[in-house]
Order: C-alpha cells, then structure tokens, then sequence
C-alpha cells in the first residue's frame, strides 16, 4: 500500500535473465544507471539466478524494481540498490517493463 497515492502496490513482473547468455556485472551497470531498454531486450527463462523483480502502484504510477540472485543455498541477495520509478522515468519505462517476459524461453 502506498500512503501517498492511497494505490495498492502489487507484484507485476519478474524478468530471469538467462545466465548462459548475458552478463551479471553488464545487467548491474544497466540497472544502476536505469537502463530498462536495454535490460527488458536481454534474453529471458525459468529458473534463472539473476532476476529483476518489479512491483507497481498503479494509482500512483510509481514502478519499485529490485535487481536479486539466488545463492546455491536459496538465499535471495541484493545486487543493486532499489529504484523508484516516478514521473518521466515511468513514462519512459512502463512499455519496456510490461513487455519485458513477452519472449520468456521455458
């Protein structure tokens, strides 16, 4: 829930980048600097280490994406800090991230 905008803050998408076919540390930088383009383009499957994790308020049109990997132990980590998309960055981004598991391998 979003006390600002009074929006409930769900679950909306989850990319797994393919770990075979993309690079840990270019999908780091590619986040850090709010590079949703590049990173939705990124090959995409199940069970995958890295994944980024996106919620959203709809009501308040704010995007919250954390980027994560999963240790051999099933423990989530961080890899970047979160970003809050608002405004012009939401704009921006909202098409890139709700198409961003269109092309999924299973």
């Amino acid at each position: 829930y979003n006390r600002t905008s009074g929006g409930e803050v769900k679950r909306y998408k989850t990319k797994k980048f393919i770990s075979s076919m993309t690079d840990k540390d270019d999908i780091v930088a590619a986040f850090n600097r709010h590079d949703f383009e590049y990173l939705c383009d990124l090959p995409s499957g199940n069970d995958q280490p890295v994944q980024l994790q996106v919620e959203k308020d709809e009501k308040g049109r704010e995007l919250y994406c954390i980027l994560v990997t999963y240790t051999k132990g099933y423990k989530i980590v961080g890899l970047a800090d979160p970003v809050i998309l608002t405004g012009v960055e939401y704009e921006k981004n909202e098409a890139f991230i709700r198409h961003m598991c269109d092309n999924d391998a299973d």
